[in-house]
């Protein structure tokens, strides 16, 4: 069963520093963590370290 988590926290980027919140559905908040951090860090070409998740609800 998939249930709803929305991460919010921050991206460093070249030119600063950039929040974000995204919601995604997902079998466990390790499995959302990871979905969330694949599809960052492919829409910006940065590594997974450059991620920081401050908040899950």
């Amino acid at each position: 069963m998939s249930d709803a988590y929305t991460m919010k926290g921050s991206i460093e980027l070249g030119r600063g520093v950039q929040e974000f919140s995204r919601e995604v559905e997902a079998e466990s908040e390790e499995h959302a963590r990871d979905l969330i951090l694949s599809s960052l860090t492919s829409e910006h070409g940065i590594s997974r370290a450059n991620v920081s998740i401050d908040e899950v609800e």
